[in-house]
Order: structure tokens, then C-alpha cells, then sequence
């Protein structure tokens, strides 16, 4: 990993935790999303010798799908499939009234911070996937 690239993971990664705590947790879930995709495309490099792709996260698990990659943690592109879709309706439908969901301002703000608090799990758990990809 660059030096520069090193940077920018540390401080998003910084940033994130401050915001969850500050409870700005759509912020969190934007910046775990380029995270997660950031070490997924690393994990593809070290794997297969692919170029970065900079990809939606969702395009970026059925390309590593595609390419039949051997993962640690089995569960994990499953797992940030499963999270990319809560990250969607966090980001994209948070003012938008659902038929037969809680649409409370406070049902969505709970649902956010789930999904952040989730979010922060699969930055760690692909980090780990891509320092294992790495050795």
C-alpha cells in the first residue's frame, strides 16, 4: 500500500469514528462504503493482479465473484451485498415515504445507525481480507 493511499484509509477511517459519535451516521455509511469498496479493489489486486476499478460496491462484489476468488471470511461478500443494500435506502431514500415501513424520522435515523455501526464491521473485516490477499 502507497504511502498516500495508507493516508487517505487512516483518515477516513478517523473520521468515521468521530462522526459516529457525533451521530452523523449518514456520513459514517458514505465513507464505510469508499472504504469497504477501497479494500475489496485492493483485495482483487493482490488476488488477481487486476487493475483498481473504482466500481459501485455492488458491481465490485459480482466482478470478485467473477473471478472466483478464495476469501478468508466467507461470509463477507455476502455480507457487504447484504449492507449495501440497507446503505441504499439510508442514502437514497431517507426523505422518501415506504408503504408498509416505519417512516418516522426517528425509525430512520435508528436504521442509519445500524447500518453505519455495520458498516464500521465490514471496514474492518475487509481490511483484514485484504492484508491476508496481500502476504
Amino acid at each position: 500500500m502507497s504511502f498516500e493511499r495508507g493516508s487517505l484509509i487512516r483518515f477516513a477511517h478517523a473520521r468515521a469514528k468521530q462522526a459516529m459519535k457525533k451521530g452523523f451516521c449518514l456520513e459514517v455509511i458514505a465513507l464505510c462504503d469508499s472504504l469497504i469498496g477501497d479494500r475489496l479493489e485492493s483485495t482483487m489486486v493482490y488476488s488477481a493482479g487486476s487493475e483498481r476499478l473504482f466500481l459501485p460496491l455492488g458491481q465490485l462484489v459480482h466482478k470478485i465473484r467473477k473471478a472466483d476468488l478464495s476469501f478468508r471470511d466467507a461470509s463477507l461478500l455476502s455480507d457487504c451485498e447484504a449492507w449495501s443494500r440497507q446503505r441504499n435506502a439510508c442514502m437514497h431514500e431517507f426523505a422518501k415515504l415506504r408503504n408498509g415501513y416505519n417512516n418516522s424520522w426517528t425509525a430512520k435515523l435508528d436504521h442509519a445507525k445500524q447500518t453505519a455501526t455495520g458498516g464500521l464491521e465490514l471496514v474492518k473485516r475487509s481490511s483484514l481480507e485484504a492484508k491476508w490477499h496481500k502476504l
